[in-house]
């Protein structure tokens, strides 16, 4: 896990330039001159079987997926505890059976907001046999999700 984060990261400090090549490597005198950009070559054990996050059960497609959606929260690298995502803070009953997700302000690729009901609609998508976006077999609503008994939204980030 820490080499695949370690790879993202220098993906990203590769990407943080104004496009003029800065490395330093000798010429044929040993002076240093600025290297050429070249291309990343990164292979995978395989192709990703579907890109929807509620669908996917594989190694390779979460691979992907995880560098293009968010969720509400993350777990703490090397630990079981929470951190935020989509979620800025949240809140349990007493009892563990109630749930609230306060969410930060964004937005989806096509600009519309990610809010209380996109949450909300991305959830039942999956719980509801009878939602009209209920398509694919959600293989985490039974053992993970079953005891879901609703999901509502309280407010546009609530």
């Amino acid at each position: 896990m820490r080499r695949f984060f370690t790879l993202w990261a220098l993906l990203a400090v590769s990407a943080c330039g104004d496009g003029e090549a800065k490395l330093k490597g000798p010429d044929e005198d040993g002076e240093a001159v600025p290297r050429k950009r070249g291309t990343l070559v990164f292979s995978r054990g395989a192709d990703s079987s579907f890109l929807d996050p509620a669908v996917v059960t594989d190694g390779e497609s979460v691979k992907v997926i995880t560098n293009l959606f968010d969720t509400l929260v993350w777990f703490k690298p090397g630990t079981a505890e929470l951190a935020p995502g989509l979620a800025t803070s949240w809140s349990a009953t007493p009892d563990g059976l109630t749930w609230t997700f306060r969410l930060r302000e964004a937005k989806f690729h096509d600009g519309s907001p990610v809010d209380a009901d996109a949450v909300v609609f991305s959830l039942l998508r999956q719980k509801d046999e009878n939602h009209p976006a209920h398509v694919g077999v959600f293989s985490y609503w039974g053992d993970i999700f079953g005891s879901v008994k609703e999901v509502v939204a309280i407010d546009p980030r609530t």
